[in-house]
C-alpha cells in the first residue's frame, strides 16, 4: 500500500497558450516530439522575453498533471541553460549545500567561503561544469529567499546580456550566516555564472554523487570550520537556479526528516521503548510522520512534508520506509486515505494512540 497525493488538483485550467503548448508535447508521437519541444521553448522564451511572469506563474500553477508540470518546468530550465535561438548565454547557476550542524552552545558558522576557486576547479575536474566554461563562483552563502525572489524574465534577460562572469548580478548578495544551536539542518547556496558558448554542448552536466561530492564536502568542512560546532555539509551538483532552488529545498527537507527519525529513535532506545512509525497524507498537500512509543502519547516526535509540486509521494514513502528499515524499526504503518489538516484548530499528527493507527497492516 502507498498513501495517496493529498495535493488539490485542477479541475478546469484557464486558458493559456503555454498549456495548450504542453499538451501538445505530451500528446506528440516520438516522430513529432523535437519539433513540439523546440515550439514549447520558443513560446516560454518569448514569455520571458516579454517579461510576462504571470502567464508563466499561471500556467505552472494550473498543470493539469504532475507531467504536465514537469514539462513545462524543464523547457523553462532548458531556455535558461541555453537559448532556444542558439546564441552565446549566461547561465545563472547555483551550487546547493545542505548543512548539518550541531552545537551545545549558542553560536553562528560564516555565511561566506575563502576559496570558491578550489571548488569551481573541483567541479570543473570532474565535468559537473565544462572544463573550458568561462565560469565564475561568488563566495557568499546565500538564504533561498534571496534567490527565490529574483524573477524568472530577470534571469532570461541576464542570459541575454551577462557577457562578464565575474561582475555578477546586479542585486546585492547578502551572506546568510548559520545560527548553530543544538542539531539542525539548513540550505544554502553557492550562486555562479558561466558562459554557454553558441552552439556547443551544456556547460552544466549534472551526475550523481561521487568523488566530487567527498571533494566539494571537504572544502566546505575546511571553510566553515568553526571549533564549537560540528559539521556536516552535503553539496548538490550544480543546476540552473530555479531548479538548484527546488532541488535544495526538498533534500533539506529529506535530510532534516533523516535527523529527526535518528534523534526520536536513539532517544526512545535510551529507555527501551518499543517504536511504532506512522506516515499518513493531510488536507492541504503535506505528508506527515510521527514516532512514538504504543500507548503513550508524550514519548513522540512529528515531522511534516509540505509537498512541492514535482515531488514524489512513493519515492518520499519508499524513503522513509528505506530509512526505518536501515534504523531497524519494524512496526511501520501508512495510514489509508487522506487525513484532515486540523483537529480543533491544532495541526493533526497520528501517533500510535490514535484510532487511525489501530487497525492498519504494519509493513
Amino acid at each position: 500500500m502507498m498513501l495517496p497525493d493529498p495535493r488539490p488538483s485542477v479541475l478546469t485550467p484557464p486558458k493559456n497558450g503555454l498549456l495548450d503548448l504542453v499538451a501538445t508535447v505530451l500528446t506528440a508521437s516520438e516522430a513529432e516530439q523535437p519539433a513540439a519541444q523546440q515550439r514549447l521553448q520558443m513560446a516560454v522564451a518569448e514569455t520571458l522575453m516579454m517579461r510576462d511572469q504571470q502567464s508563466l506563474a499561471l500556467a505552472l500553477q494550473f498543470a493539469s498533471s504532475q507531467d504536465a508540470y514537469k514539462t513545462l518546468w524543464h523547457a523553462l530550465c532548458d531556455v535558461l541553460s541555453q537559448l532556444p535561438d542558439g546564441r552565446q548565454t549566461a547561465v545563472v547557476f547555483a551550487l546547493p549545500v545542505i548543512l548539518v550542524v550541531g552545537s551545545k552552545e549558542a553560536t553562528t558558522l560564516s555565511g561566506a567561503l575563502t576559496d570558491t576557486a578550489s571548488m569551481l576547479a573541483t567541479l570543473q575536474r570532474h565535468g559537473l561544469i565544462a572544463e573550458d566554461a568561462v565560469c565564475h563562483l561568488f563566495p557568499e552563502l546565500l538564504h533561498p529567499e534571496s534567490l527565490a525572489a529574483i524573477s524568472m524574465p530577470d534571469l532570461y534577460r541576464y542570459a541575454e546580456t551577462i557577457d562578464d562572469v565575474e561582475l555578477g548580478l546586479p542585486f546585492e548578495r547578502l551572506p546568510a550566516p548559520v545560527p548553530a544551536k543544538d542539531e539542525a539542518v539548513f540550505v544554502r547556496y553557492v550562486l555562479g555564472i558561466a558562459m554557454q558558448p553558441a552552439g556547443a554542448p551544456p556547460v552544466l552536466r549534472p551526475q550523481s554523487h561521487g568523488a566530487w561530492a567527498m571533494e566539494v564536502m571537504q572544502q566546505l568542512k575546511t571553510q566553515l570550520h568553526h571549533p564549537q560546532v560540528t559539521l556536516f555539509p552535503i553539496p548538490i551538483q550544480p543546476q540552473v537556479l530555479p531548479e538548484a532552488l527546488r532541488q535544495g529545498a526538498a533534500f533539506r527537507l529529506e535530510v532534516n526528516m533523516q535527523v529527526f527519525a535518528s534523534g526520536i529513535i536513539r532517544k526512545l532506545r535510551e529507555h527501551n521503548l518499543p517504536i511504532v512509525a506512522i506516515a499518513s497524507a493531510h488536507e492541504g498537500g503535506e505528508l506527515r510522520f510521527t514516532i512514538s512509543t504504543p500507548g503513550e502519547a508524550k514519548h513522540m516526535a512529528a515531522y511534516a512534508w509540505p509537498l512541492a509540486a514535482l515531488d514524489s509521494v512513493p519515492h518520499i514513502v519508499e524513503n522513509f520506509s528505506a530509512l526505518m528499515k536501515e534504523c531497524q524499526v519494524s512496526d511501520v504503518r501508512l495510514i489509508p486515505g487522506i487525513q484532515a489538516n486540523e483537529v480543533n484548530g491544532v495541526p493533526f499528527f497520528i501517533s500510535s494512540v490514535d484510532p487511525e493507527a489501530q487497525q492498519v497492516e504494519v509493513h
